[in-house]
């Protein structure tokens, strides 16, 4: 059977070849650039203020 992309064509479905890592070791997680403290602060914020902005609008 022709190979196409690296998987071969089976009866209508691919036939994929797993593909494993040469080391090892855990991939290393990227660090946030905002801790979670500050997301929560603007989360907070911005909640209040739509609340605020819908309290408004529902009085008039």
């Amino acid at each position: 059977m022709p190979s196409r992309g690296g998987s071969q064509y089976l009866m209508g479905t691919h036939a994929m070849q797993s593909v494993q890592p040469d080391n090892t070791d855990s991939m290393p997680l990227r660090q946030s650039p905002h801790g979670v403290g500050t997301i929560m602060i603007r989360f907070v914020g911005l909640l209040t203020l739509a609340v605020v902005a819908m309290t408004l609008l529902w009085g008039n």
